[in-house]
């Protein structure tokens, strides 16, 4: 009898940790059940982005080009030089429509990057901007740094998409009298950076978390998917990394960082 309770006693001592066991495997598949629907969650959310991104390109598509067609016919129609600067601005616009239509038709798409330089990739958004400043009521001056002018291996539409939102986003943040914002480009070893410093308004420390999130915002118009959507393509379509530094007397500055063309190195 001695001996049976002897060999019993390592079987007990094993089926003390049966529960312990069977608690670790039930959590485990709690986990990964999870984990499963976070995934499925977030490809839905991502099927609804491009699939509304792509609508709205096609939907666009067909009264840009009718209108084009238009504008051609009233150039012909109408030769006096107002008539031609009216059509000029006229043309400008609807480039300029037909320019969001192609930014939203590479949502989800296969994009390429392609080197190129980055006085090419910033110049026309500032310029674009620039010239809507009066528009919105503000009076703020853009300054550009970039001696060096690197290559940045890019998709030229999106990317100035996203530094356009930085952009419009710095103004809206800027109450100022004395606005000012400065793009400050640097190339590093393996990577080139891409700084959009103002003196508005900065990001309190419990929103920080939240300004890449799709829907959060802190004005009171806007869908807030402006920040969402610059991170997006910069980390998602680009490979890089986007961050934001805020802090009062300093003003808020937000990091691009993408890869150097020139060194062939991720950042």
């Amino acid at each position: 009898m001695t001996g049976v309770q002897t060999c019993a006693l390592p079987i007990f001592r094993q089926l003390r940790w049966l529960p312990y066991v069977e608690i670790a495997v039930v959590t485990l598949f709690i986990l990964i059940g999870f984990t499963g629907f976070q995934f499925i969650r977030n490809s839905e959310r991502q099927g609804i982005w491009v699939g509304m991104a792509k609508e709205t390109a096609h939907q666009l598509g067909t009264p840009l080009s009718s209108l084009m067609g238009w504008l051609e016919l009233l150039k012909d129609r109408f030769h006096g030089q107002s008539d031609q600067e009216i059509l000029t601005d006229m043309g400008t616009d609807l480039q300029r429509l037909n320019q969001v239509a192609q930014r939203f038709s590479k949502i989800g798409s296969g994009v390429t990057l392609i080197p190129l330089p980055s006085k090419d990739l910033i110049q026309p958004v500032v310029q674009y901007v620039r010239r809507r400043i009066p528009h919105w009521n503000k009076k703020i001056s853009i300054k550009v740094e970039n001696e060096e002018n690197p290559l940045i291996l890019a998709n030229l539409e999106l990317f100035e998409w996203a530094l356009e939102n930085l952009l419009k986003n710095a103004i809206d943040a800027n109450d100022k009298p004395d606005g000012q914002i400065l793009i400050r480009v640097t190339s590093h070893s393996d990577y080139v950076s891409i700084e959009v410093e103002d003196n508005g308004r900065v990001i309190a420390v419990r929103d920080r978390k939240n300004i890449f999130r799709p829907g959060w915002s802190s004005k009171k118009r806007g869908w807030g998917l402006g920040l969402s959507l610059t991170q997006r393509i910069v980390e998602e379509y680009h490979g890089g990394k986007i961050t934001v530094q805020s802090a009062p007397g300093k003003g808020t500055v937000f990091r691009i960082r993408l890869q150097n063309a020139a060194r062939g190195a991720r950042p």
